[in-house]
């Protein structure tokens, strides 16, 4: 048994001892996700049926996990506040937003980082070498405007480099595509979209065609890998659930683990659920670039993040630390 499972096996056993027992707790875990090689470790977790073993060991009879996926992160938030999942991963911007907006019962805090993989802005446009070349009718295509990782990057990168009073200068160029029809824009060449933020592994796909610049990440912006996705859940779930709660944090830093001791194994997982043309090989090397994709339970570079979406009034209060994003202070973790 590894340092890192054991520690979060450790931590476990400290929340049960801290939280009330509760006869009625459910054995019924229900998680979602979307796709993309940022939800990984959800794969993983649920194909391995890492919950159901740490709900076994924490005295839970017969778990059952239900697994939904999605076509879009929206949907995730959506089916946390409406009570219809109980864990789901979110984009960094969205938890502080949560955090924010959601009170009592359904408020929304995380468990445990997910993903750090970079957005990247990239560009077929042979005009276009930094963000400076950008003009009112270039468009630049990403999943989601306005409240997103995506746009958050573009904003801060506006910020830094114009001033602040200059943060939306790239909104009215951004317009909603999703990553298939991103792809499709950027390697036909045939639209006005000539710029998009992807990530990995679309990202990868577009840099080997030759055709593809990047000309901008998000860990430029951060400076250095910050986290993409969070695992997040409400109040309800957490205290009302605390084995299941329990079970499931240790289940997630234990398939994130997975995914660095086991990155053969990982591709397969991700490619049973997400078919690659590029082939088992290509995507196993891809999880075992660290510059590209991480998958790690420590949050970072959400005081940064959150100290922008208020300083921008997107948030009405700035959380003092990162742990006030996150259930129990999150105990157990390393963040920034």
């Amino acid at each position: 048994m590894n340092f890192r499972l054991f520690a979060a096996i450790s931590l476990a056993a400290s929340l049960l001892m801290q939280a009330p027992s509760r006869a009625d707790e459910t054995n019924e875990i229900r998680i979602i996700c979307s796709i993309g090689l940022q939800f990984l470790p959800t794969y993983v977790a649920v194909d391995k049926q890492l919950i159901e073993k740490h709900a076994k060991r924490l005295g839970i009879e017969n778990p059952k996990v239900v697994f939904n996926l999605v076509t879009n992160g929206a949907a995730i938030n959506d089916a946390l506040i409406s009570n219809n999942s109980d864990i789901g991963q979110v984009p960094g911007p969205a938890l502080v937003l949560l955090w924010s907006r959601t009170r009592g019962a359904q408020a929304i805090r995380g468990i445990v980082a997910g993903s750090e993989i970079p957005p990247v802005l990239v560009t077929i446009d042979p005009r276009i070498k930094s963000i400076e070349d950008y003009g009112e009718k270039d468009r630049i295509a990403m999943p989601t405007v306005k409240i997103s990782s995506y746009a958050i990057m573009m904003q801060m990168a506006a910020e830094q480099k114009y001033g602040f009073e200059q943060r939306a200068k790239f909104d009215p160029m951004s317009v909603p595509l999703n990553f298939a029809e991103i792809m499709s824009s950027l390697t036909s060449g045939g639209t006005e979209v000539k710029s998009a933020i992807v990530v990995p592994p679309f990202t990868q796909y577009l840099l080997e065609t030759g055709k593809v610049r990047q000309v901008l990440s998000l860990d430029d912006v951060l400076g250095g890998h910050g986290t993409l996705n969070v695992f997040a859940t409400t109040e309800k779930f957490h205290s009302q659930n605390p084995k299941a709660y329990a079970a499931v944090k240790a289940a997630l830093i234990e398939a994130m683990d997975f995914i660095k001791d086991n990155s053969r194994e990982a591709a397969e997982i991700y490619i049973k659920r997400e078919p690659n043309k590029k082939g088992l090989d290509w995507v196993e090397n891809l999880i075992k670039d660290k510059t590209a994709v991480n998958f790690t339970a420590e949050p970072h570079r959400f005081e940064k993040l959150a100290t922008f979406l208020h300083k921008s009034g997107v948030v009405n209060a700035q959380p003092a630390s990162w742990k006030d994003l996150f259930f129990d202070q999150g105990e157990g973790l390393n963040g920034n």
